[in-house]
């Protein structure tokens, strides 16, 4: 049982002088300075004496970390999150469905959470160094889970094709896919066309809205990581490894999982060379941009088989990280949850002015659109319980898709 529960504001938790945490049936106290301590602390500092930064962040520390540091898009809530966006809003959204704040070591919801992420490295890593084993992808998830354009991707391609890729990439290519079998219907009610053919509120729209669906998530999301300093899967291993975290009795086989991995770092408990992004965990980016199912479900009139195919794609997405080590599955929900609610609260006025929608029946759509990511794994879609239509078949489709191989890899 939690003795601080959800509906408290991270702020009033950092601002105690110590909590105390009942883990299954150990009770540990922490103070504020070793709460911080198990928080993010990959700042990469570059020049200057390293500086102990607590969370929420102040103007101070944001300032100095920018300087002397290469830590990744350093944002406050008054800096990034104003525009057609309530702040609080996002978080009482989260708040609902037992987002926020995020689980830290001292809470027995933590463990579950970085648990999974460890049992998912560890298959992961037998795959590395078994290549002709089994793939054990399907342990984690359904294999009709993927969408048709990952269709045979194995668990190390899963966690290589969200490291580093052009942002949108797999979007773009799913809806090109669609616009190569005519199988895209813009809703007329909410974006007006121009004519029975209008290129400019068909393709230019998607092409158009891909990018600013990812733009208009990125500075509030940012502003949530940097306001709350959630450690990465990595950190946390690191210091179990290194004897610096005690793990809660109840969840020794994660130590011993851990110490069985020999790691030689805290970034060889990834999947990438670099290990995790030097930004805070919680919620993830990759989730928050991964917004496609929300809004071509606004603008277009999509059928069942395709709206189950976007979700697919969004979710896999935001997964991915976790199969990589770089994310627990809660930041990917709550990033999914984020993206969703800030597009919802700003995309009426950007719609409005530039495609002349109607602004009411936008945001009825928009009422109607929004999901409950916290059930996906619950879905019909999520299992492969799927239209006929659409049968799953384990067909290789190219490790990385056509578009993915035309833009390259960043990697």
């Amino acid at each position: 049982m939690k003795m601080i529960g959800k509906q408290h504001i991270i702020s009033v938790i950092l601002l105690v002088t110590s909590s105390c945490q009942k883990v299954q049936s150990e009770t540990t106290c922490v103070s504020v300075d070793e709460r911080n301590e198990t928080g993010f602390r990959k700042f990469n500092f570059t020049s200057g004496s390293e500086r102990d930064i607590g969370f929420p962040l102040n103007v101070s520390s944001a300032n100095y970390l920018r300087e002397n540091s290469n830590s990744i898009s350093v944002m406050l809530p008054e800096e990034g999150c104003t525009m057609d966006t309530d702040f609080q809003e996002i978080k009482n959204k989260l708040i609902e469905k037992g987002l926020y704040p995020p689980s830290q070591p001292d809470e027995t919801d933590f463990w579950k959470q970085f648990e999974e992420v460890v049992d998912v490295q560890a298959l992961r890593k037998k795959k590395e160094r078994y290549p002709r084993m089994k793939d054990p992808l399907h342990k984690i998830m359904p294999f009709c889970s993927l969408p048709q354009i990952w269709r045979g991707f194995d668990i190390l391609e899963v966690a290589e094709a969200v490291h580093d890729e052009f942002p949108g990439i797999y979007h773009i290519e799913m809806i090109t896919n669609w616009l190569n079998q005519g199988r895209i219907t813009p809703n007329n009610k909410v974006i007006p066309k121009f004519g029975k053919i209008d290129f400019l509120r068909g393709p230019v729209l998607l092409s158009d809205m891909v990018g600013l669906a990812i733009r208009l998530v990125g500075t509030c999301n940012f502003a949530l990581k940097w306001e709350v300093g959630r450690a990465r899967p990595e950190e946390i291993a690191w210091k179990i490894k290194e004897g610096e975290l005690k793990v809660p009795t109840s969840y020794q086989r994660v130590s011993n999982i851990i110490e069985d991995m020999d790691l030689e770092s805290a970034t060889r408990f990834t999947a990438y060379a670099e290990g995790s992004p030097t930004h805070p965990s919680w919620p993830a980016m990759h989730s928050a941009a991964s917004a496609a199912s929300f809004w071509l479900n606004v603008i277009v009139d999509l059928t069942e088989e395709q709206l189950c195919e976007a979700r697919k794609l969004d979710y896999v997405i935001a997964y991915g990280r976790t199969v990589a080590g770089v994310h627990y599955p809660d930041d990917n929900i709550a990033g999914l949850m984020v993206g969703q609610e800030i597009l919802a609260q700003r995309l009426p006025t950007y719609l409005e002015l530039v495609y002349g929608s109607d602004k009411e029946v936008l945001e009825q759509k928009i009422q109607n659109a929004i999901y409950d990511w916290t059930v996906f794994k619950e879905s019909d879609c999520y299992k492969g319980i799927e239209p006929s239509s659409m049968p799953c078949k384990n067909t290789k489709s190219g490790k990385y898709g056509l578009l993915s191989k035309l833009f390259g890899r960043n990697s």
